[in-house]
C-alpha cells in the first residue's frame, strides 16, 4: 500500500530523501513548504504589534469590536506566528505558536 496523495499534497511534489541529502542548507530550507501550508483552511487574523507581543508571551489578547469567533492562524507584520482561538467574549489566546 503506498499513499500517491492527502488533501491537497502529492507524492509527485515531493523531493525524494536521497535528493535532499545532496541539497546545500540553503537548498533544503528551500525546498520545504512554508510552516502554515498544513492549515491553509484556517482564516488569517492580523495582529498589530502590541497583540503579537503579547501572544508571543503567552498572554490573552482582547478584541473587543471585532466580530470574529473560532480559530484562526495567526499575523503579525505578514510573519506566521502559530494558531489561536477567539471565544465568544472576544478574547483571543494561543493555542500552538512557532519557536522562531
Amino acid at each position: 500500500l503506498r499513499r500517491e496523495s492527502t488533501g491537497s499534497f502529492h507524492l509527485s511534489d515531493a523531493v525524494p530523501l536521497e535528493r535532499f541529502e545532496t541539497l546545500t542548507q540553503e537548498q533544503r530550507v528551500d525546498s520545504l513548504l512554508p510552516a502554515d501550508t498544513f492549515v491553509r483552511h484556517l482564516p488569517i487574523l492580523d495582529l498589530d504589534t502590541e497583540e503579537g507581543g503579547r501572544i508571543l508571551h503567552g498572554q490573552w489578547v482582547d478584541l473587543i469590536g471585532r466580530q470574529e469567533i473560532g480559530n484562526f492562524r495567526l499575523y503579525q507584520d505578514a510573519r506566521f506566528l502559530g494558531l489561536g482561538t477567539v471565544d465568544p467574549t472576544g478574547r483571543l489566546t494561543s493555542l500552538r505558536l512557532l519557536s522562531i
